[in-house]
């Protein structure tokens, strides 16, 4: 009797300590909640195109749910085994921006390679800008760099703009870089046979097209100071600035305008040497040059950088007469001074 009273005393004990801890642990484990199912961002993209019809379907239909680039990507890799190319282009024309694309394909793909890179934009049909900009923002290429690398695929000139457009160059870059391309012939003209580019006159126009508020005279000193041979910008650059209707827009325009019959070259600067020794030049042509070249002192050009402008714009007739490169010496000095600049010994 003594024993089954002990043992029952035993077995409710034991009964009491486990219901008091059941009570105390009861409050830890969390019940489950139904019709919720919890998945990460890149099951939430597998889940979204395994259930899809097609990878612009599921594209969209992941955009819309706010799937991250880089798991839309890994998840039209993985569900409809797209290559690298169906991939970018896939996601990029379903509602993805084109950069994050980028990224993302070549996270996912593991393009460690800008060329190789380069090759599958060209095949997904991108244009130069667009592969330009993700040379320099992916891949941090320089201007050189991507010149460089796009230029198997691309047309020189074309690239060339396309990567000023592309990279924030400033003016005296800008100049500076297109002085290397020249005087080092990178870049066929697609214009002129056995010409190189940019020459002067297309750094002209590149300047004022990217930064319109350098100013026309601006514009030429740069031209001269950043390292373009002086005898070319006075041949290619006109001297006065017009407008696209002919139109001149400061005082040398309008001097060669009244003293010449183009507008599109420079005037020439004649010496006329006579059999009684007389020595003339022609005035119209004097008088705009040196409207020039004071306005060029303005700028800040030196005087024998102004005096070798002048002598580039003289022409002696008869051409070969022995008296020419002292005359022409003369006039160059003659006409700068006028023009404002100090007096100086003739060179």
């Amino acid at each position: 009797m003594k024993t089954r009273i002990l043992l029952t005393s035993i077995l409710w004990v034991g009964l009491v300590a486990t219901l008091n801890a059941q009570t105390v642990l009861q409050p830890l484990i969390k019940p489950a909640v139904s019709g919720i199912k919890v998945s990460s961002p890149s099951l939430l993209a597998h889940d979204i195109a395994k259930s899809s019809p097609d990878p612009a379907e599921a594209t969209r239909r992941m955009k819309k749910q706010g799937v991250a680039v880089n798991d839309a990507s890994g998840a039209l890799k993985i569900v409809f085994r797209l290559d690298e190319t169906v991939n970018y282009k896939t996601l990029s024309s379903n509602g993805y921006q084109k950069l994050e694309t980028a990224n993302a394909t070549r996270t996912n793909y593991n393009i460690s390679s800008a060329d190789s890179f380069n090759a599958l934009l060209v095949q997904a049909r991108e244009n130069a800008n667009t592969r330009t900009l993700f040379m320099k923002e992916i891949f941090g290429l320089s201007f050189d760099q991507t010149f460089s690398l796009l230029s198997r695929t691309d047309l020189q000139q074309g690239l060339f703009n396309t990567c000023v457009e592309v990279f924030p160059l400033s003016v005296d870059e800008l100049v500076q870089t297109g002085v290397r391309y020249y005087n080092g012939h990178f870049v066929p003209s697609a214009t002129a046979n056995d010409e190189f580019y940019p020459n002067p006159d297309d750094m002209y126009k590149l300047v004022r097209s990217k930064y319109p508020s350098t100013g026309h005279f601006v514009t030429w000193a740069k031209l001269l100071t950043k390292g373009y041979a002086v005898a070319d910008v006075a041949r290619k650059v006109p001297i006065g600035e017009f407008n696209q209707n002919g139109r001149s827009l400061d005082i040398v325009a309008a001097c060669v305008r009244s003293s010449s019959a183009s507008t599109t070259e420079n005037p020439r600067i004649l010496i006329s040497f006579s059999p009684d020794g007389t020595v003339t030049t022609s005035p119209g042509p004097y008088d705009c040059w040196t409207k020039f070249i004071s306005q060029m002192k303005a700028q800040g050009i030196s005087r024998a950088m102004a005096e070798d402008l002048v002598l580039s714009s003289l022409t002696c007739q008869p051409s070969g007469h022995n008296a020419c490169h002292t005359e022409s010496q003369r006039v160059a000095g003659e006409l700068v001074t006028t023009a404002g600049y100090p007096s100086s010994k003739s060179r």
